[in-house]
């Protein structure tokens, strides 16, 4: 049975479209979120964290040293989110927090479209493909997430779910391009591919497996025994 449905899915090309509705709903909901996590913001509600990225991000944006005046920590320092090299350009246009807050909003609310892309791929049809999108954007986990400050494995949660319709399709490349994206928006995503190993293991997909371990271990040991420790010194001594 798994090598019929291995096959099946070799057979088939990805379907991508997405539906107008999807993408509207997507749009609506990503303005809802933004609103909610600024209006927080705007009532002084927002946390020590978010002092940290604005900063940080504003001295990448401007070509300074990325080392917080507040704890002296190197960016690379704080969960070696280097993702955060690649969004930074934005503050060049505007320095402004809303841009953490937006981005946050734009990648929980579509996460709903690679969603969607995996189950209409799946099998799935169209009123259930439905139903699985308004289950993730009504979960209590979500909007809690959106609304708490800025967190960068946020941004991992799209290719998170997009791992899963490459590797489903035996797009090795496209797979391997999620897992490396998403262990540069937070180290602790390294637990997450970790897990990708392990379930890649149980189907007997070799390849996936141990390419997923590699970027998983090999991650998690060069930030700690490489650049956590010369980041240390790197602060320190500036």
């Amino acid at each position: 049975m798994e090598k019929l449905l291995h096959k099946r899915y070799l057979d088939h090309k990805i379907k991508f479209h997405v539906p107008f509705s999807i993408i509207y709903s997507s749009s609506f909901i990503s303005i809802i979120f933004f609103f909610f996590s600024l209006a927080r913001h705007q009532l002084f509600q927002s946390n020590y964290d978010l002092i940290l990225f604005d900063q940080w991000l504003w001295l990448i944006s401007r070509g300074f040293n990325p080392i917080s005046s507040i704890t002296n920590w190197h960016v690379l320092s704080d969960h070696a989110a280097w993702a955060l090299y690649l969004f930074a350009p934005l503050y060049k246009i505007i320095a402004s927090v809303n841009w953490l807050f937006l981005s946050q909003a734009i990648c929980l609310a579509f996460t709903a479209i690679p969603i969607w892309i995996l189950s209409i791929n799946s099998g799935i049809n169209y009123r259930n493909s439905w139903i699985i999108c308004l289950i993730w954007w009504m979960q209590p986990v979500v909007f809690n997430v959106n609304i708490s400050d800025f967190h960068p494995e946020v941004w991992a949660m799209p290719a998170l779910v997009g791992s899963y319709l490459f590797n489903r399709y035996n797009k090795f490349f496209m797979w391997s391009l999620c897992l490396i994206f998403m262990i540069g928006c937070r180290d602790g995503m390294v637990l997450i591919v970790f897990g990708i190993f392990i379930e890649n293991m149980i189907r007997k997909k070799i390849k996936y497996a141990v390419s997923a371990l590699i970027i998983s271990l090999g991650w998690l040991f060069f930030i700690k025994c490489i650049l956590f420790p010369y980041l240390s010194e790197f602060s320190n001594h500036n």
